[in-house]
């Protein structure tokens, strides 16, 4: 029985089937009320499929959606793009990946290792002995027809109790030929634009850089490492080198150093 016929039953007693009717009528004019509110006043949110494309419809989402049959996931590229997604009433951040011990690297003109891509990047490697060949970069040579080049440009200082009395500048480059089904041959250029700085009374130091033998079978893939000495006279105390590289391919699935 509604609130209504509980309050007014003498006067519902005077007209049969008059509770009925009100209680109708109060029915619908609930059903009214709320037919855009909810039964606390808020606003029912508007039906979500209104307005908006059919799941079929080329999308670019962040991820893959099983919603959606026609997404088109945006994602980044190992070691050069990431993609960062900021969450609900966030932002997509794109920028320039950053790869292990390697900082800012840059592809120009394709992927690491297509044709005539050059890729610039930088890194440092700490803890070098005195007068010791110490491995800085390792470049890799597909089993294929190859010729590329490696730019450098070094920057050394000396450490241990010496440590950053003089710093180093100097330029190399190597130059890399593969026939397929022969091993690769790599020759480092002699060091040019050389000069050294020295704090008053402070220690020098001397850098010198090669290439390593060649590793790997004729028929597979070859390595070899470009190598730093730093002779500081004695101290055996741990050396710095950072190397600016930029390496040029001639042809496709080419060389890469990392």
């Amino acid at each position: 029985m509604s609130l209504f016929a509980v309050e007014n039953a003498e006067l519902l007693a005077l007209v049969p089937g008059l509770a009925e009717e009100l209680d109708t009528h109060f029915t619908e004019l609930r059903a009214f009320l709320l037919e855009q509110h909810n039964e606390d006043g808020t606003h029912i949110t508007d039906d979500p499929t209104t307005d908006v494309a059919s799941a079929s419809v080329a999308y670019v989402t962040v991820g893959n959606t099983s919603s959606l049959s026609a997404e088109r996931a945006l994602v980044g590229t190992a070691n050069e793009i990431d993609i960062t997604d900021g969450g609900a009433n966030g932002n997509v951040s794109v920028g320039l990946a950053n790869e292990p011990n390697v900082a800012t690297a840059l592809t120009l003109g394709g992927v690491a290792g297509s044709a005539t891509a050059a890729r610039v990047f930088t890194k440092k490697v700490t803890g070098i002995g005195d007068n010791t060949a110490t491995d800085v970069l390792t470049v890799t040579v597909p089993n294929a027809n190859h010729a590329a080049t490696i730019r450098l440009l070094f920057l050394s200082s000396n450490g241990g109790s010496d440590a950053f009395e003089s710093s180093r500048t100097a330029t190399g480059a190597v130059v890399v030929a593969r026939v397929t089904g022969l091993n690769a041959v790599a020759t480092a250029a002699t060091l040019t634009h050389e000069a050294i700085a020295t704090v008053a009374a402070g220690a020098t130091h001397t850098l010198a850089y090669g290439v390593s033998a060649i590793s790997g079978a004729v028929g597979a893939v070859n390595t070899f490492t470009v190598q730093v000495t730093i002779n500081d006279s004695g101290n055996t105390a741990s050396n710095q080198v950072v190397v600016f590289a930029e390496v040029l391919n001639a042809e496709a699935s080419g060389v890469t150093v990392a």
